[in-house]
């Protein structure tokens, strides 16, 4: 385990616990982890949980909200039992226990700044810009969600060789009183959404309509894919 996750306060964690999940800690069942601590704890009510902690950052509410929907979905993942939530410097989230019946996923995520720090520019008007991924974890898609910024239209997965069709469309809905607030963004469930394949092309689309050139918009998509 990195030192960041062994640097996880249990008096703190004890609070954080009893404030999002209405029980504290009784006991460690295990402790796990490198860039993020991942601890298995038994609650005063007797609940076993899994509780992970990890340096804060936007993408981290974003996987769990996906890893929610694809739960409610009838896809069995783990159930995340809170949003990400602070706990100090760092974000934490809770999930059950991944030793019960659950089916493996592997995350994907795509970036229209192929992951650099996911800023990229965009003119006033309406722009679409692409970035493609040569597929490398073929499989059954069971999950996609989008993520723009302001002035933002929507996200979207295509599969070019399959003639452009569509994967998922994450359209974002825009506060009424002020476009440079997002909403919500719209979330692809299903088994599966779509069925990608070894080396086909995917392209993803970042979709804007602003009164402005900006130079710090983002346009990413985080799948969850069920290998083949």
């Amino acid at each position: 385990m990195s030192p960041r996750a062994h640097a996880v306060d249990p008096a703190r964690l004890a609070r954080w616990c009893m404030e999002h999940l209405g029980s504290p800690p009784a006991g460690e069942i295990f402790r796990a982890g490198y860039l993020s601590a991942v601890i298995g704890l038994r609650l005063g009510d007797d609940r076993e949980v899994v509780v992970k902690v990890r340096p804060d950052s936007p993408r981290v509410a974003a996987c769990v909200e996906v890893q929610r929907r694809v739960f409610q979905a009838g896809y069995p993942c783990p159930q995340p039992l809170t949003g990400a939530a602070p706990l100090g410097d760092d974000v934490t989230f809770t999930i059950r226990p991944s030793w019960e019946s659950v089916a493996r996923l592997k995350p994907v995520w795509l970036d229209i700044d192929q992951c650099g720090d996911s800023e990229y520019s965009i003119p006033a008007g309406y722009s679409d810009t692409h970035r493609d991924w040569k597929v490398n974890v073929p499989g059954k898609v069971v999950a996609m969600l989008g993520h723009v910024h302001g002035h933002g239209i929507a996200v979207e997965a295509t599969n070019e060789s399959k003639g452009g069709a569509s994967i998922c469309r994450s359209d974002a809905t825009l506060d009424p009183m002020d476009a440079h607030r997002v909403l919500a963004m719209e979330t692809c469930t299903g088994d599966p959404v779509a069925r990608i394949g070894q080396g086909e092309t995917v392209r993803l689309h970042s979709e804007y309509n602003s009164t402005h050139p900006a130079d710090d918009v983002m346009g990413i998509m985080l799948g969850y894919i069920n290998p083949s």
